[in-house]
């Protein structure tokens, strides 16, 4: 089950943490605008599940365009989140009255603003699949996407693999089990999954039979149905009968490869994991890598301190992966951004006395990037990866008389010894 979310704001950035923010725990499709005459007509004529919308589009008129969304969709139809950089005690309660769901202040803040974001999609989420129980199953592109909240019955004997199972795709799947092929026939009529996966040397019923049996059933004939056999080479003859055979590997690891790459038709890909997980894990802990002398303030942003006026580092997201065609190589980039200016106060900061741009200067960022790099290391390491043990490259490129650019660059080796880079740079805030 997919959520449709419109969002509305001219802000390329904040669109694209509002995004993140609901990637990491929902499917989702995006509807994204930048004018409010996009977002009235996109509310108004399609379906949306939630709409998300920056005031700072039209400030002067946001009273109305509320009203204009709220006379054609109640709360519950469509609950609207407003984004807002200042708003008073009055007009927050104005909003409030004219039946906006939340308010998230700019700049946002990832942990306050995910509270909110992801309490209201769960409630929706809750509201939708409450009102889908009893109607006829819906054809969802989910079913193709490993993502998606598609059903699952699994038909197999084995307790220790359907635990594993169950943790490996329970987060993202409605998973239905059976023991012996009679049950999973009786569940494969009530529910009428999108998916089943039976295992080998089922009981009453067995494997070929079910699947023969749940061909024969309504429904039977669009449900995808995979067998999972210890052994590859036996399971030939049952081919013709199953849309593929998946082997059950002892390793978790290797099961949940060879599952998405015949189940999916995708290569399981651990460095999109380690993106999201480096994400996720180092993410809120940007201003916090030079020996605590750095606070998360913002979401995109952090604060030096002490000083009187404060001087904001800005940083995009810590760590991101790219898959680049050819090579099939995975780009992890982490930093700080900020001035030339901005970079020498972390320099200062680091060395504890002023720093002028020199090797010194370089040094401090290269430690600031080598406690990152620590903590990308570590992340890394759960996910399959590990950085390769080789010196820092530090570089310095003039973008004009007042900004610098610095770039750190260091190896990164695969499960497979494939090399990959992992780049951490500091450049101008704009």
């Amino acid at each position: 089950m997919s959520l449709r979310i419109l969002i509305g704001d001219r802000d390329k950035d904040t669109r694209n943490i509002i995004k993140q923010i609901i990637d990491d725990s929902f499917k989702c499709k995006f509807t994204e605008v930048e004018e409010v005459r996009e977002f009235i007509t996109a509310a108004i004529n399609q379906e949306f599940d939630l709409a998300i919308l920056d005031l700072d589009i039209q400030p002067q008129n946001y009273e109305k365009i509320v009203s204009v969304v709220r006379s054609v969709h109640s709360n519950d139809k469509l609950p609207l989140v407003i984004l807002a950089s200042v708003l008073d005690k009055e007009k927050i309660i104005g909003l409030l009255k004219l039946g906006i769901s939340d308010i998230i202040l700019k700049p946002i803040y990832p942990n306050s603003a995910s509270d909110k974001i992801k309490s209201l999609l769960k409630e929706i989420s809750a509201r939708k699949t409450a009102g889908r129980e009893g109607a006829e199953p819906e054809e969802d592109d989910t079913t193709q996407d490993s993502s998606g909240k598609g059903k699952f019955l699994l038909v197999d004997h084995d307790r220790t693999f359907r635990t594993q199972f169950t943790r490996l795709f329970g987060e993202n799947y409605e998973i239905t089990i059976a023991e012996n092929g009679q049950d999973g026939l009786k569940l494969f009529e009530q529910l009428q999954p999108e998916y089943v996966f039976v295992g080998e040397q089922i009981k009453v019923i067995n494997e070929r039979a079910l699947v023969q049996k749940i061909r024969s059933v309504p429904g039977g004939t669009q449900a995808k149905i995979y067998f999972l056999s210890t052994v590859l080479k036996s399971t030939a003859m049952k081919s013709n009968l199953f849309n593929g055979v998946v082997e059950k590997s002892p390793s978790v690891e290797t099961f949940n490869k060879e599952f998405r790459k015949v189940v999916f038709g995708e290569e399981m890909n651990l460095f999109q994991k380690a993106g999201k997980v480096l994400r996720a894990e180092l993410g809120p802990q940007l201003g916090k890598l030079a020996a605590g002398e750095f606070k998360q303030a913002i979401g995109m942003e952090a604060e030096l301190i002490p000083q009187n006026s404060t001087v904001k580092i800005a940083n995009e997201t810590l760590a991101t992966v790219e898959l680049l065609d050819e090579k099939k190589e995975v780009s992890v980039t982490v930093g700080l951004f900020g001035s030339a200016n901005d970079m020498l106060l972390i320099a200062e900061k680091v060395t504890g006395e002023p720093v002028p741009f020199n090797s010194a200067a370089i040094e401090a960022i290269g430690g600031v990037v080598a406690s990152i790099s620590e903590r990308v290391n570590n992340v890394l390491g759960a996910s399959g990866l590990k950085l390769l043990p080789q010196p820092f490259k530090v570089t310095s490129r003039l973008e004009n008389k007042l900004n610098y650019d610095w770039d750190v660059e260091v190896g990164v080796k695969g499960p497979s010894n494939e090399l990959y880079k992992v780049a951490a740079y500091c450049s101008k805030y704009v």
